[in-house]
């Protein structure tokens, strides 16, 4: 059983974040050689230079992370989500229902919020909330499994399409 869910992003996400990787990397190769002198290129200011350096590898690196290991991850104490450099744990306890339909288009995780001991959503007062999990649909049914593997209470909804009828 899979412990871990790739986050599918949009193709515009890989793009921009491909697309800042590339230019994080020519600016990191146009830096260094100014540092080095080489290639006609100097530096007037080499502090400036390494903290532009050391700022665009980490851009980079935020990048592909975020394009490349986000996702969900089984822990022990519930799901982790993460998006880059994001986490959020949502515990095993909170989990209330996993809902996709049998177009697998969508997949929703239903789960408790507890703020401050009450089980309420601050925002909407609300006692459950619910986030899309966005994953490669092949694998919906391995999710949901895995999440009633750990939480054998938690019912798993497949929404089958309703019949559209004309009313006239």
């Amino acid at each position: 059983m899979k412990k871990r869910f790739v986050y599918r992003h949009k193709i515009l996400i890989y793009i921009c974040c491909a697309a800042l990787i590339i230019i994080a990397s020519v600016c990191i190769v146009v830096n260094s050689l100014r540092l080095a002198h080489a290639a006609g290129l100097s530096s007037a200011d080499p502090a400036l230079d390494s903290v532009a350096i050391a700022v665009l590898a980490a851009v980079a690196v935020i990048m592909a992370w975020t394009a490349f290991f986000s996702g969900y991850a089984l822990g022990k104490k519930g799901i982790v989500r993460n998006i880059g450099i994001f986490y959020e744990t949502i515990p095993w306890d909170d989990i209330v229902l996993v809902r996709y339909n049998a177009e697998k288009t969508i997949m929703l995780l239903y789960y408790t919020v507890k703020k401050n001991g009450y089980l309420k959503d601050e925002m909407t007062g609300a006692q459950a909330k619910f986030e899309r999990v966005v994953i490669s649909p092949k694998y919906y049914d391995d999710f949901a499994a895995a999440v009633r593997k750990r939480v054998p209470r938690v019912p798993v909804e497949v929404v089958k399409k309703e019949d559209e009828s004309d009313d006239d």
